[in-house]
Order: structure tokens, then sequence, then C-alpha cells
């Protein structure tokens, strides 16, 4: 055995002489106080955790809304850039015959 280890061991069992003769110490109560922080703190602490899950609850909801608004807004952006893109592909449309009929008469020319 290490000696720091057994010099340890020997100011144990002079502190504590029941370690050698078996015999129990007083009983210790590891528990004290434990009466108050159990029935007094768990009453906020409930509240508290209630509190928290309900502000989360309304965060996620609202958060919810936001991304709904953001999606009932693109849908609308896209509507109108496909109205857009159908009447710039007829005036490219009407333009190439134009093209086409002008092409025509100049070469008849």
């Amino acid at each position: 055995m290490d000696h720091c280890v057994m010099e340890v061991n020997i100011q144990r069992t002079r502190s504590f002489p029941s370690l050698l003769t078996g015999v129990p110490g007083p009983p210790t109560n590891l528990n004290i106080g434990m009466d108050y922080w159990n029935g007094h703190g768990n009453d906020e602490r409930e509240l508290k955790r209630q509190k928290r899950k309900q502000s989360n609850r309304e965060s996620a909801r609202r958060s919810r809304l936001h991304k709904q608004a953001e999606c009932d807004e693109l849908a609308q952006r896209e509507d109108v850039l496909n109205g857009e893109n159908a009447s710039l592909r007829a005036e490219i449309n009407k333009l190439k015959s134009q093209y086409e009929e002008l092409l025509a008469e100049n070469s008849s020319l």
C-alpha cells in the first residue's frame, strides 16, 4: 500500500473509532432541510415549468403563423410571376411572328 494511503487510513481510524470496532456511530440525517425544499419549492418550480411550457407553446404558434404567412405570400408572388411569364411569352411569340412577316416582306422587295 502507498505510504500516503496508509497515512490517510490511520487518520480515519483515529477520527472514527467505530471503523475499527464495527460499532455504528450516531445516525446521520442527510435529508436535513429537504422537507423545506421538497414541499416549498415544488409548487414554485412546477408553476415556472408550466409558464415556460405555455410560453413555448405560444412561441411555436407564432412561429407557425409566421411561416404560414410567408408561404401564402410566396404563393401569391408565384401566381403574379407566372402571369408575367405567360404575358412575356405571348409577347415574344407575337414579336417572332411580326419578325417572320417583315422578313418575308423584305425578301419580296
